[in-house]
Formats: C-alpha cells, structure tokens, sequence
C-alpha cells in the first residue's frame, strides 16, 4: 500500500543547520532520469515497520528513513511516496516491475546483494541479539547460540550468517540452531518477549528500539563481530535506473549541511552515521 508521512523525526523537508528550509538543488535535480524529472515523483519501497526508520501509523509512515526521503526529495524538487512491500524478497519483484524507483532501506551491503542494484551507502551498523532480561540461555554472541532458537527477518543477511553457526555448532556435536524467521521487526521482538524464541539476531538500532520501551528485554552481544563487524547500509536503486548519481549526489548534500547529523541524532543513532557516503561498500 502507499503511504503518506508525517515525519516524526524532523520535519519532513531538507533543512540546513538552521532549521530553514534549502528547497530544490538545480545540480541535483539536473542529474534525474528523464522518467523522474517528467513524473516529478519518486516511490520509495519498505519491508514493512522497521524501527526506527519505518513506524507506519493508521495509514502514514514516519520514521528515519521517511525524515530522510523527504529531505533527498526536496532537493531534487520532487514529490515522494513510500509503498509497503512487506519483505526484502519482495523488493526485488517490485523493483523489477517497475512498481517504484528506489528503497531507502537501510539494507545491509553484500555482494550477493549487489546483483539486485547499485548501493548507496549511508549508515553503519552493528548487529548483535535481543533478548530476555533474564536471558536464560545466556546468548552474548555466535559462539552461544547452539540448541537455542533464534528469531531473523525473512531474506535478511543474518539468516546466511546464523545458518553458518549452526551448521558450526552440528559439526561440534552440539545441537543445531532452531531458525525461526519472520516478515517484520515488529513480530520478530513480540517472539522474544513472549518467550517463543531465545533470542531476536538482527542490527543494533532496530533492536534499541524495542529494548527502550519494553523493559523485559534488553540487547547483547554488541562488543562481538557477529558473523559482521561493521555492516555498510544503505539505499539499493536498479543498475540502469540513471537514479543513482542523483541520489548519491543528494545524500552527499544533506550530510554537508548538517541533515543528515540533525535526523540521526534524534533518533539516538549517532554511532551508525558515516562521514561520507559510499557506493556498494559491502565486500
């Protein structure tokens, strides 16, 4: 479904360190494919909530990630509109089919992902696990999970990472990780707090998230490498879109100006800023 948003984070719009409004950058826009500059919109695609980038609400959409879309968006002088696509398999259809122009993500960069689209990198992150307060398995890392269950969001990279474990902790003679996977954020922590899986293995923010605001749970392993260290993220735009000079060009805007530092910061997610922005950085 397509969503309007309110933006919670900031204002909606790019703004300079001011506060004020920058409006549209004639060299940015310059650089948009003829289809964009003749719609004078972009449709930007989500994998469902995803806190806090995604917080959809009775039909809008707010978040990190909507604040940022906004802010490219008036720099290229477009409309913008966010269309539910409910998981990361589905990107790759809808992207396909010409259904929108681009997802904001943040998805983690790969090379395995990187034959769906070119990735502009804006974030870092960590990845580590939700779980328990009394975390009776005593889940800190990879290295812990044997015999546990553990929750992953459907085609995300943890799954490859956590599937490598178990078949680690099997050739070890310990017990197989019990794998469970699920379409969104939202459902994958209700599995943690509800005692149906040990422990949710996913990135950092989303987790911080959840953890802030249900005091049964709380996040660990975050001193560990994970499978990942330092995980690039970002937007994916198709290879023969002609959107990604554009977009590179915008996010490379919002970051000199202070956007990006004001929309972050608000969000509590000062560690996971980059100081510049890259281009399919995942090796």
């Amino acid at each position: 479904m397509i969503a309007t948003s309110a933006g919670c984070f900031a204002h909606g719009g790019s703004e300079d360190a001011d506060g004020t409004g920058s409006g549209p950058d004639e060299s940015i826009a310059a650089l948009l494919p003829a289809d964009v500059k003749n719609s004078g919109s972009l449709t930007i695609l989500y994998g469902g909530p995803q806190p806090p980038f995604y917080l959809p609400n009775q039909g809008t959409v707010d978040g990190v990630s909507v604040d940022i879309g906004h802010a490219l968006a008036d720099l290229m002088g477009v409309k913008v509109e966010f269309l539910n696509i409910g998981s990361l398999p589905s990107l790759v259809a809808a992207l396909d089919a010409g259904r929108a122009d681009l997802s904001l993500g943040p998805w983690g960069d790969n090379p395995e992902r990187q034959k769906v689209g070119t990735f502009v990198d804006w974030m870092k992150e960590k990845v580590a696990f939700l779980v328990s307060k009394d975390n009776p398995k005593n889940i800190n890392g990879l290295d812990t999970v044997c015999g546990s269950t553990i929750a992953l969001l459907a085609g995300g990279q943890a799954t490859v990472v956590m599937q490598k474990q178990s078949d680690k902790c099997v050739a070890e003679g310990k017990p197989a990780v019990d794998m469970q996977t699920f379409q969104d954020w939202a459902t994958a922590a209700l599995a943690v707090s509800s005692g149906r899986v040990d422990a949710y293995f996913s990135s950092v923010s989303g987790m911080t998230y959840y953890a802030q605001r249900d005091e049964a749970m709380k996040v660990v392993g975050t001193d560990q490498p994970n499978g990942f260290g330092d995980l690039p993220m970002g937007a994916i735009v198709k290879d023969d879109s002609g959107l990604q000079p554009a977009l590179q060009a915008a996010f490379e805007r919002i970051l000199a100006d202070g956007t990006y530092d004001k929309i972050m910061d608000e969000a509590g997610l000062g560690l996971e800023k980059v100081e510049t922005i890259g281009v399919n950085l995942g090796k």
